[in-house]
């Protein structure tokens, strides 16, 4: 911005003659002395010599011989014919001078005139004397104060000393004071001070040396999820401190809009929520005087892996068969493979330690999808279950399980024992337990004589669940046909893919003897006995025993791993994220139970329930969780880190010294809406009083069920 230094001028008056009559007068101060912006008013009248009805014709002339008018910053006001007023408005310097005012009087012109002096104060301009300098580290400084007019100019540095003009470090020259080579120990307040027309002015400058900017901390490349927020920063040396403003890819427009957080001074630009149209280059430009500069970073925008497609696989044993798995994400996602209940990764290529098992995979750019197969060769039946595809990309890793099934000739469970005991008066259960896919069908055969439901002496039944097939032989023994049913057995099971044969011996055995028993303790709740068990003669030792109880059914009390837990829980859960999991006390099988172990998986269910009203899985979301051990007493536990609106299968086993109980799967769901409070349960054991009126203490050999 510009502006003038105005000095005080006093300008001589120069006096016109007036006439000898001296009709017209000016009233007031003659010189008139006026300051800058002041308002004035001079009065020019007519005191005599105009006849009745006589109009004088007053002008007033500036003090650049023009006729002034009724309008402009200097303008005339008639008051009547004879006094006619000239009126000055905000005072300049050069309105100085003489101002007249004609008339005419009895025909003849006569003037009077009046000396106008001003007066200004003493200013110095921004533009004569920028408040505020800048200059470039390492160049010369010309710090400006020019002033207009009849004044000198002296100048002092920042410590308030006069600064000379035989200074060795200043160079003085009319309007400027110069600092070569100048750096930052320059910076401060240098005052330039004026002086004229009688006044002077203290003209206060601040220097600033200025350095440019220079980014010390660029922006980082960053690798950030769909949904996720990305961050930049960027950190400039400069002086003064430098603004940020950043750019994307080539497009020259400064970033802004809600989706963006950006710090101005901080030099942080925040990407609140990134989709993939964000991907690019962006670029953080530092700027401070009209220096800048600038370094740029790359985002990478991240898709979490999906998969999309992953079926079951069926092969028969000797064969091969393979399971694909097709995910999605970006990058591209690599996939690898695992048993489940294994811990053994299986990656690309041969496995080293199973060369059946081959690992391969094909991406599709185009598609930013990848296809894994997993081929295993020379199928056995160890290798059916669930295997885990694993997708991976830099975002993140999801997992997903297909179930192989491998179709294998039947096999003998190994827990069956191969010699049965019985004598006359008893039946005797064979029991014959094969494995196979599909599942086995059982014939029985004595001795190569193939064996019917219906024969005499025999019955018949058989049981499926799962791979396995149960198949019970009830032989009736009695003193007249001990000659024919005792002897070899043989079980056949059979599948489409082949055959196996199991032997069994029924042998005959004298019938235990008669035990004692002696009381040893009670309670209101329990009695206790200690029971003698003579030694048995030709035939095996006592498995079990039976006891029987007034007013209750015969209980069998068998020696071995406990018996399998019912889960009482209802299917419907209480809350969406955690499960209360109830279960009886189950029958530990002669020995303490040591500990229970609960594990749980995610499932898929069908939408239709069984014939008993259960939830049936159709396949695995998810691997099971590792088994969680719980006290041997407990008969609860809080499944917590659950999903809601989710189905999970759930197994609760016991544990003795003997063995662990069978599993059975139970399936519930979770809730789908957060309950609020807490939802609580009692279980309350209600104590009962036993009366043991009779105990009658049944004997039986192995093999032997009553």
């Amino acid at each position: 911005m510009k502006a003038k230094l105005i000095l005080v001028v006093f300008i001589q008056s120069v006096y016109l003659c007036l006439t000898d009559a001296q009709n017209i007068i000016i009233e007031g101060d003659n010189p008139l002395v006026a300051n800058g912006g002041d308002r004035k008013v001079i009065a020019c009248k007519v005191v005599s010599g105009v006849a009745n009805g006589e109009n004088p014709d007053l002008k007033w002339y500036d003090n650049r011989g023009s006729v002034v008018t009724t309008s402009g910053r200097i303008f005339v006001l008639s008051q009547s014919a004879t006094d006619l007023k000239l009126l000055l408005n905000d005072v300049q310097e050069d309105d100085a001078g003489s101002y007249n005012c004609t008339g005419f009087i009895n025909g003849q012109l006569q003037s009077a005139h009046v000396v106008v002096k001003t007066k200004m104060p003493l200013i110095i301009t921004e533009e004569q004397a920028p408040r505020t300098q800048l200059f470039p580290e390492g160049g010369s400084a010309r710090i400006k104060c020019a002033p207009q007019g009849q004044v000198s100019v002296s100048w002092r540095d920042r410590n308030g000393t006069r600064i000379e003009s035989s200074h060795d470090r200043y160079v003085i020259s009319p309007g400027y004071l110069e600092i070569p080579n100048v750096n930052r120990t320059d910076d401060g307040m240098y005052q330039c001070v004026v002086i004229g027309g009688g006044d002077f002015e203290v003209v206060k400058i601040t220097v600033t040396v200025t350095v440019p900017p220079q980014i010390v901390k660029p922006p980082t490349a960053q690798s950030v999820s769909v949904g996720e927020a990305a961050r930049f920063e960027c950190v400039a040396t400069a002086k003064p401190a430098p603004k940020y403003y950043w750019y994307f890819n080539s497009i020259t427009l400064e970033l802004t809009g809600e989706r963006y957080n950006i710090s101005r001074d901080a030099g942080v630009l925040i990407i609140k929520k990134v989709i993939k149209d964000d991907a690019g280059t962006y670029k953080c430009v530092a700027r401070s005087t009209d220096k800048s500069d600038e370094k740029d970073a790359a985002l990478t925008v991240l898709v979490p892996p999906q998969i999309n497609k992953l079926d079951n696989a069926t092969g028969d044993e000797g064969t091969s068969a393979t399971i694909k798995c097709t995910a999605y994400g970006e990058p591209i996602p690599k996939i690898t493979w695992m048993k489940e209940g294994t811990s053994v990764e299986i990656t690309d290529g041969t496995q080293i330690d199973n060369s059946d098992i081959v690992a391969s995979q094909v991406t599709r750019p185009d598609r930013m999808e990848v296809e894994g197969s997993l081929q295993i060769s020379n199928l056995k039946s160890s290798d059916a279950g669930f295997y885990i595809c694993k997708a991976t990309n830099e975002a993140k890793s999801v997992e997903k399980s297909a179930y192989l099934s491998v179709q294998y000739k039947p096999n003998f469970s190994k827990v069956m024992k191969d010699v049965m005991y019985s004598w006359g008066g008893q039946s005797t259960n064979i029991k014959c337990i094969a494995t196979g896919v599909p599942s086995a069908d059982i014939s029985w055969a004595k001795e190569g004589q193939e064996i019917n439901a219906g024969d005499q002496y025999y019955s018949l039944k058989s049981v499926t669940i799962g791979e396995d097939t149960e198949s019970t032989l009830t032989v009736s023994v009695d003193f007249s046909n001990e000659g024919i049913v005792f002897g070899v057995y043989t079980c056949k099971a059979g599948n489409a893919i082949g055959e196996s044969t199991k032997n069994f011996t029924l042998q005959r055995a004298d019938p235990p003897p008669s035990p004692s028993a002696q009381l040893k303790e009670t309670t209101p709740i329990s009695i206790t006995f200690d029971v003698n068990i003579p030694k048995t003669f030709n035939g095996p030792p006592v498995q079990e025993i039976e006891v029987r109880y007034s007013n209750a059914q015969p209980r069998k009390e068998r020696v071995g791993k406990p018996y399998p837990i019912v889960v009482l829980s209802k299917p419907y859960g209480d809350y969406p994220l955690k499960f209360n999991l109830q279960w009886n006390t189950p029958n530990n099988g002669g020995f303490p139970i040591s500990s229970v172990y609960v594990k749980y998986a995610q499932v898929e269910v069908f939408p239709n329930k069984s014939a008993s009203n259960e939830f049936q899985r159709k396949e695995y979301i998810s691997g099971w969780n590792p088994p969680i051990t719980v006290d041997g007493a407990a008969t609860a536990y809080e499944i917590t880190g659950l999903k809601p609106s989710s189905y999970y299968e759930v197994e609760v086993t016991a544990v003795n010294n003997k063995g662990t109980s069978d599993a059975r799967a139970f399936i519930f769901v979770t809730s789908k809406v957060q309950s609020s409070g807490y939802v609580g349960f009692a279980q309350a054991l209600l104590p009962s009083k036993l009366v043991l009126t009779m105990a009658t203490v049944l004997w039986a050999c192995l093999g032997i069920l009553l």
